[in-house]
């Protein structure tokens, strides 16, 4: 009885390790995919047996479904394609069909496939990576990434680590046409993720180029980097994208690798984010707005931000300030350019200075335009006036000038004559009443905010011959006689009797007959006879 049990175990053991062996291949699988979309990987299943064909069906694949939904119950539906007979120590390529909900969260789905029929059988790890929406209508056509890397970040010393602010380098990137026609216009574009909040942080594309069929290209590296301010806590990922540009539709790829993350404990972002004014001339105060955020994990107490830029020999700074962990602040530094300036476009940084040892700064454009020297302004106080006093007199200075066509500021000051009120001294033009007879001076100065130029004027105030009374000013002859005062009326009227008396005289000397010339007989008139 004991040895029969022992033959017992031996067989039970034997048939064990003859199951486990299984004749079946199948490696792990890993589908790219974006929600809404069909997306399809290729299995590569092996026969190991030497002597044994085995059959297979779609329904030889069993998993748990459930590994392929969301929290919310959305799902993608996995599906196999039937392998058939597989001769002894052959291979066929099976279709993995994933159709993933429109609803479906973006991450990671995964579950162990049992592929068996009877003593076939062998466990493979299928997973699916549910995308953002790398592609517009998901992985479409014949473009294909064929290989890549990320290169070794130096301040980690790793491929998928980075702190904020670090350059990630995508090398060695090959991609291949696998259709029947050459592809023009294909663009390789690198995209860094957030994961976990679905955003698109930043992306590079290359040159665009043909692709036959059949062939495949090596591309250049591309380059970013992590945000300065990336979350920590979120989950990111780099992805490489092949595509046609214009028929995205149509033919687009990508892979994707996955990065950590992780902040310094000093670190601070800068940004230039204004210049006012964008183009100045010498001499110009010029303020630039800079944004400083504490990205570090740390506070910092000794912070500050200077402007510097050796050909436009300028500097300025603020002075030092604290600033919390995730805190941000704006600060303004103002400087003057100097005179003696060249024209042309200047590269300004501004630098950010905080207990880290990692640089920051950011840069700005100023355009300096000072190709005329600042000519001064020209004032024009107007001419000499004489005027009546109790008469408002205006002084207008709008004939002043200035050849830069700088705004002008103007000043009126009285120099002499009896102390009068000016209306707004600082217009250029202003107003006042002399009350008293006098010669009155005033003197316009008229700025530019560089340089200073001054004019005078003279108004003449003689006595006021208004006497209280309304002044009538004739419109008709009789008007002149009957309504001036009473010594131009007698004047009027002595005038007026001259006058008739002198009409009286020459009419009578015209009707009067002339003196010492003889009368002419009077000849009679003829009469008439009668017979």
């Amino acid at each position: 009885m004991k040895r029969l049990g022992i033959i017992t175990v031996f067989v039970f053991l034997m048939t064990m390790l003859v199951a486990s062996a299984a004749y079946l291949n199948a490696p792990d699988i890993t589908i790219q995919s974006q929600k809404g979309t069909t997306s399809t990987g290729t299995l590569a299943l092996q026969n190991t047996h030497t002597t044994d064909s085995v059959a297979l069906t779609a329904s030889s694949f069993t998993f748990d479904s459930n590994e392929f939904k969301d929290n919310d119950g959305d799902s993608a539906v996995i599906t196999f394609s039937s392998p058939g007979i597989i001769a002894p120590s052959a291979s066929v390529n099976v279709n993995v069909n994933a159709v993933a909900s429109s609803k479906l969260d973006e991450g990671k789905y995964s579950a162990d496939v049992l592929v068996q029929n009877g003593a076939f059988n062998d466990t493979f790890k299928l997973t699916l990576v549910v995308n953002p929406d790398i592609c517009d209508e998901g992985l479409k056509g014949d473009l294909k990434v064929a290989d890549w890397d990320l290169k070794k970040n130096p301040e980690t010393d790793e491929k998928d680590e980075y702190y904020a602010g670090d350059k990630i380098v995508i090398q060695d990137i090959n991609v291949e046409n696998n259709g029947d026609d050459e592809i023009t216009d294909v663009v390789v574009e690198a995209v860094l993720y957030d994961l976990t909040e679905g955003d698109e942080l930043d992306s590079v594309k290359s040159d665009s180029f043909n692709l036959n069929d059949g062939n495949d290209k090596n591309v250049e590296d591309l380059e970013f980097n992590v945000p300065l301010d990336a979350d920590e806590e979120s989950d990111f990922a780099v992805y490489l994208k092949v595509y046609e540009d214009g028929e995205e539709d149509t033919n687009c790829n990508f892979e994707s690798k996955e990065i950590i993350v992780k902040k310094r404990s000093r670190d601070v972002k800068i940004d230039l984010t204004g210049i006012n004014p964008q183009t100045a001339k010498c001499g110009d105060y010029v303020d630039f707005n800079i944004n400083i955020k504490n990205v570090g994990s740390k506070d910092d107490d000794s912070i500050y931000v200077k402007i510097q830029d050796p050909a436009l020999k300028i500097t300025g700074q603020t002075a030092s300030f604290s600033l919390d962990s995730d805190d941000e602040t704006t600060k303004t530094v103002r400087v003057q350019l100097p005179e003696d300036l060249a024209d042309g476009l200047y590269s300004i940084e501004s630098v950010v200075v905080y207990s880290g040892t990692t640089p920051r700064s950011d840069f700005g454009n100023l355009t300096v335009a000072c190709e005329a020297a600042n000519q001064a302004p020209v004032s024009n106080a107007g001419l000499t006036q004489t005027v009546d006093a109790n008469n408002i007199v205006t002084l207008n200075g709008a004939s002043s000038s200035d050849s830069n066509n700088d705004q002008l500021t103007y000043l009126w000051t009285q120099i002499s004559g009896l102390q009068v009120q000016l209306s707004n001294p600082t217009s250029v033009v202003t107003t006042f009443t002399p009350a008293s007879p006098d010669t009155y001076v005033f003197k316009l100065d008229v700025s530019d905010g560089r340089v200073t130029s001054s004019a005078t004027t003279t108004v003449v105030v003689r006595a006021s011959t208004v006497t209280g009374e309304t002044t009538y000013a004739p419109t008709s002859a009789w008007d002149l006689v009957f309504k001036e005062s009473s010594l131009q009326k007698a004047a009027w009227v002595v005038a007026i009797i001259v006058l008739l008396l002198v009409s009286v005289y020459f009419l009578k000397l015209i009707l009067s007959p002339a003196k010492g010339k003889p009368q002419q007989p009077q000849m009679p008139l003829p009469q008439p006879e009668f017979p």
